[in-house]
């Protein structure tokens, strides 16, 4: 089991942390708000996304604690373990994303916007198991003929390469739509799925563990032997999802937009594996002590002591299917004049039964037509301490984008709870300046035609209402 926490581990060392869409969305000045607004009109003509360097994107929410509760200089670390793990409950849960943009392109074509490309993606969601890591730092500290129940312990990972095909237009005057079909390869996968367990203290032994515990696993996170690149790029895990946008347009000033991302599944064949215990175990705790000079040591020395405690078995596990954790938007946006507006946004994020919330507010500046910049404000899943800012520049066709749902949490990282970065490097074509100015003249005045037309025949038909009409 070891081998799936590693894979884990090693995935977001790579990557790092930090991603939000909260900015993302109403930020049309990139092609990369099409990953969570599929019918945001786009500003460019022809967009291609430079290979792997597009789009970083990088998301960290902890509800449990931050670094500075444990490593604050001039405390004991044991002191600051035992008080945290005293404040965490149940609902406290760590959440990680991670996506690269290994390749995008974008364009016009008609009244239609075609996007296709292909997208890396690590998703991580986990309870902590307060109660259980209490007990195991505690040991015999902890009073006797305490019961823990481990119900409320669930986590889940998944990291799988999203291949897309999207397109938009417009219908009518008033509504634009979007979509894009994605056709997904997994990579990686582990959920719990049983965790039926109690932990009570006796007079007799340390801790009498009763459980019924399932993890399921699949892909190369059982892999032993050497990994092929072309069996991690094209294994035989495979699903769909789907993304949906739609845009109303109220009138010049007003227009709403909604969106569901990540509607889908993955069929999880490959190299599956299951670990499971069950029965009555007993742990006597292991002597951890952190701040001295080997903490890594004494931490792994907790891990193995848990693991052994209970008691887990691997067999080779069937096939299983899941759902990928999905988000929806919801967004109004008021438009200042055609350079500036200002959007108030609901995010909702769910994954296996479990909801996260996001609201937020931005403003989206055009300040010059290569430099665009927006700023913003985020609850984000309970933390209200989320300042954002964004900005994109273009010098020729080169155009380089980032943003942070909390800036101030990525360059304060010690104290953060959430926190986020997204940049990239894409090559953007603009319309020129005359077409556009031409279309929307063209626009204009089909639009005051319309309304002249409305006027004349209105007052034809009051004319023929007229006395001399009807006496006639």
């Amino acid at each position: 089991m070891k081998k799936v926490l590693l894979l884990v581990a090693s995935a977001f060392s790579l990557v790092g942390i930090g991603q939000s869409n909260m900015l993302l969305y109403n930020f049309d000045a990139v092609a990369q708000s099409l990953h969570v607004n599929p019918s945001l009109q786009q500003q460019s003509k022809v967009w291609v996304g430079l290979p792997g360097i597009s789009g970083i994107s990088l998301d960290y929410q902890n509800s449990g604690f931050s670094l500075l509760d444990i490593f604050e200089e001039g405390t004991d670390i044991n002191d600051n373990i035992r008080k945290t793990l005293g404040e965490m409950d149940d609902a406290s849960g760590l959440f990680l994303n991670s996506t690269i943009d290994l390749l995008g392109i974008g364009f016009k074509a008609g009244k239609g916007y075609f996007s296709l490309g292909a997208q890396q993606s690590i998703d991580l969601k986990m309870k902590w198991p307060t109660q259980l890591l209490t007990f195991a730092y505690e040991g015999n500290a902890i009073p006797r003929n305490r019961v823990m129940s481990l119900e409320s312990y669930n986590a889940e990972f998944n990291i799988r390469t999203n291949y897309y095909l999207g397109y938009q237009r417009a219908i009518g005057e008033k509504w634009r739509v979007g979509g894009r079909l994605k056709y997904i390869i997994g990579q990686g996968h582990g959920y719990v799925d049983r965790m039926n367990g109690r932990i009570t203290t006796t007079s007799v032994s340390d801790l009498v563990i009763d459980t019924d515990i399932l993890i399921r696993s699949s892909g190369v996170a059982n892999t032993e032997d050497d990994i092929e690149v072309m069996d991690l790029v094209f294994s035989d895990n495979r699903g769909f999802g789907v993304d949906l946008g739609a845009t109303y347009t109220v009138n010049q000033r007003l227009s709403f937009s909604v969106s569901a991302l990540d509607i889908g599944s993955i069929n999880w064949e490959s190299d599956n594996r299951e670990y499971s215990s069950k029965g009555t175990f007993t742990f006597d705790g292991v002597d951890a002590d952190l701040a001295d000079d080997d903490p890594i040591k004494d931490f792994d020395d907790l891990v193995d002591s848990l693991e052994a405690a209970f008691d887990f078995s691997e067999s080779v596990g069937v096939g299983y299917k899941r759902s990928l954790p999905s988000h929806y938007y919801v967004s109004g946006n008021f438009h200042l004049n055609e350079k500036h507006s200002l959007g108030a946004l609901y995010h909702l994020r769910t994954w296996d039964g479990d909801a996260f919330h996001d609201i937020g507010f931005n403003y989206v500046g055009k300040l010059a037509r290569g430099f665009q910049a927006t700023v913003g404000y985020s609850l984000i899943n309970g933390d209200a301490s989320n300042v954002g800012v964004g900005l994109s520049t273009k010098l020729g066709p080169m155009q380089f984008y980032v943003m942070s749902d909390n800036v101030l949490g990525a360059v304060n990282y010690a104290s953060l709870q959430t926190t986020n970065v997204r940049l990239g490097l894409n090559i953007a074509i603009y319309e020129p300046k005359e077409k556009k100015m031409e279309r929307k003249k063209a626009k204009a005045a089909k639009k005051l035609g319309k309304k002249q037309n409305k006027k004349t025949n209105k007052s034809e038909s009051n004319k023929s209402k007229t006395p001399e009409n009807e006496n006639d």
